[in-house]
């Protein structure tokens, strides 16, 4: 089965048994409670969603996570790319995906100009897209 429809599916029971309460005692809190159990609040959305190939992604961001363990944290990739690109979660949202993905292509050539790389299995990354990839490897 599909693990999309298994993730949906879930969300829908987890939230009939559960949000009903929520959504009776606090709407504000059970729409941001149904959001997060949605992945909507994951950190780092708006990056990951600009890498097509994921599965590739996931397996050279194990690779980094086992070389550099204390990147091992969602957010503080998240906030440490959106960092080396002057924007906090809530600008990278606003942006539209082609000029988030043209910072982010030009951060990596800054990365490989400077030297800021890492090496996994034989290849050359930038430490920049090395970080995307751990990134969707934790999401």
């Amino acid at each position: 089965m599909n693990d999309s429809v298994i993730d949906r599916r879930k969300f829908i029971s987890n939230l009939l048994c559960l949000g009903g309460i929520a959504i009776l005692a606090s709407p504000q809190r059970s729409l941001a409670w149904a959001s997060e159990r949605a992945g909507l609040n994951r950190p780092g959305l708006p990056l990951t969603q600009l890498i097509r190939q994921q599965d590739s992604a996931r397996v050279i961001g194990q690779a980094y996570l086992e070389a550099v363990p204390e990147e091992g944290n969602a957010l503080l990739l998240s906030d440490t790319i959106l960092g080396s690109l002057s924007l906090d979660a809530d600008h990278a949202a606003a942006l539209a995906p082609e000029t988030l993905h043209q910072r982010l292509r030009e951060r990596v050539r800054e990365d490989f100009r400077d030297s800021r790389t890492v090496k996994l299995d034989g290849w050359i990354l930038s430490r920049t897209e090395a970080r995307l990839m751990a990134l969707i490897a934790l999401s």
